[in-house]
């Protein structure tokens, strides 16, 4: 018998024979998000203000993609539709209002009639607008604000602003805080797979995004980046007890709360008011700008579901005590043998092992095998 063990943090590639573990046995060990930007222009002058600045966006997608890695998922971001300069889509011209252009300086967060127009025109029209089937779609305007819309609501588009390229820009200084536009850009990318804010999100109760392994947000941070007083807050808003009252799981409920990417606290910015600035290994690194495990296997069914075509592969949940009739989601796992059988010959999916002890055999195609970061799956070769 042949017994491997795979934690979060490793992966094996197999091709040919059992296990091989060789970097070279598939294309690459990633599920590949294909992400299209538009850029709407101002129609008096048919430019984009100086606030946009493509290269900043690009180092935004190096940003989003760090985060992305630490989560051990094997997701990543690919910028697709961009110019023979790597500049992405612009959309609209001068004088014409009757096209993008209409959208250019109009409220497309709060004003849901105008969300729809942009959207229903987008996919009408989808050479003028860019619109990519197979691609999470953004649009940028001159408005300051993100959002995006849930798959569950039918809305299949993200829309930014040009101001979050320069927000926090001292006059006539290069912007350096690319993490910034990084971390909004992926929080609304989380909502485009069914994330919810973790205050709470359509149809769950006040206070609670319905994950378990995050704890209830009483959403009352204002501003406020004081690491104590936002532990201290959710703490006691679930506990009635101080953070350091709390045992070590408690603790990490706390954490992955106020660390969460789909919270409105942002502890991972800088706050010079408070003399702190947070290191890019601390930053970057896995407790600083969280997807918890159950946000992930959301995140992986949803894009399953509803975004596949946006994705080179998917995700099949792989449990040691699942059902034959197991279809490969997080709630209805498949045993190993099962997910290697219904892989993608291509060999850009991605097999997940929950913790457990796995039977398996020859594996004669190429696949990426991944643990999850509830614990390590142990394969037995019989």
């Amino acid at each position: 018998m042949r017994t491997f063990r795979l934690s979060a943090s490793a992966l094996l590639a197999a091709a040919g024979m059992f296990l091989t573990g060789s970097a070279n046995a598939v294309p690459d060990s990633f599920i590949w998000i294909n992400v299209s930007v538009k850029v709407i222009v101002d129609p008096a002058t048919g430019a984009t203000p100086a606030t946009m600045s493509d290269a900043v966006l690009r180092d935004s997608f190096t940003d989003m993609n760090r985060w992305l890695a630490v989560n051990f998922r094997g997701f990543r971001l690919r910028m697709v539709d961009r110019d023979a300069n790597l500049n992405f889509k612009r959309i609209g011209a001068q004088n014409d209002l009757s096209g993008p252009c209409q959208w250019y300086d109009k409220d497309l967060k709060e004003n849901e009639t105008n969300y729809q127009g942009l959207q229903s025109a987008a996919k009408l029209n989808k050479a003028l607008y860019g619109w990519n089937d197979n691609a999470v779609n953004i649009y940028f305007n001159d408005k300051y604000y993100s959002r995006a819309g849930f798959p569950s609501e039918s809305d299949d588009m993200i829309i930014s602003s040009y101001a979050l390229l320069h927000d926090d820009k001292p006059a006539g200084a290069a912007f350096t805080q690319t993490y910034k536009i990084a971390g909004n850009l992926l929080h609304e990318i989380g909502h485009h797979f069914e994330l919810y804010h973790t205050k709470g999100g359509p149809g769950t109760p006040a206070n609670d995004d319905n994950i378990a392994d995050t704890a209830k947000d009483p959403n009352n941070f204002g501003t406020a980046r004081n690491e104590t007083l936002v532990r201290n807050n959710i703490a006691q808003f679930n506990y009635t007890l101080n953070y350091n009252q709390l045992g070590l799981a408690e603790q990490r409920l706390v954490d992955n709360t106020a660390n969460n990417a789909m919270a409105y606290i942002q502890l991972f910015y800088d706050d010079p008011a408070q003399n702190k600035i947070v290191p890019d290994a601390e930053r970057f690194g896995p407790t600083r700008f969280v997807f918890t495990e159950q946000q992930m296997d959301k995140w992986s069914d949803w894009a399953t579901s509803h975004r596949l075509s946006q994705l080179s592969g998917r995700t099949w949940f792989v449990h040691p005590s699942a059902s034959n009739a197991g279809t490969g989601t997080s709630a209805s796992p498949v045993k190993l043998v099962n997910g290697v059988s219904a892989a993608n010959n291509n060999g850009n999916d991605i097999l997940l092992l929950k913790p457990g002890t796995h039977a398996v055999g020859t594996i004669s195609k190429p696949m990426t095998l991944r643990a999850s970061r509830a614990g390590a799956a142990i394969l037995n070769n019989p």
